[in-house]
């Protein structure tokens, strides 16, 4: 293509548009010379499409819950901020979440979705949660 176009002298916006159509039509020609990479390419195409326009976490966390007992706190958004490229590594601690049960042992449990699964996790006091459990 770099060829035919250093071959070309355009004086203007039109004889750039009728080259560029030339182009076009020869590898048009040259692709479609063969009906299984036309069919390839066009199942590729789809499929890149497709996953350009609709991208859905591969993780998501619904509802995640830190306490003992009825002493519990909302962390959802808290547990949400530390996913990472649909992963969650984070410590169960009063560190990372307050501690809303003093002098008791605590608990976190994270309600998730996984690859359009509905999941349960929990962990206790000073353990690691690590997502998804594969």
């Amino acid at each position: 293509m770099l060829r035919v176009l250093q071959g070309v002298e355009l004086e203007n916006y039109e004889d750039l548009k009728t080259v560029t159509n030339q182009i076009a039509e020869v590898l048009c020609k040259k692709f479609s010379a063969t009906s299984t990479f036309k069919g390839a390419f066009g199942v590729l195409r789809a499929e890149s499409e497709r996953r350009a326009s609709v991208y859905s976490p591969r993780l998501q966390i619904r509802e995640a819950r830190w306490g003992a007992g009825s002493r519990q706190r909302d962390v959802t958004e808290l547990v949400r901020a530390n996913l990472q490229k649909d992963k969650l590594l984070i410590q169960a601690s009063v560190r990372t979440f307050d501690d809303p049960a003093p002098m008791e042992g605590k608990k976190l449990k994270v309600k998730y979705v996984c690859d359009g699964e509905e999941k349960e996790a929990s962990v206790t006091e000073h353990d690691w949660l690590v997502l998804p459990e594969d």
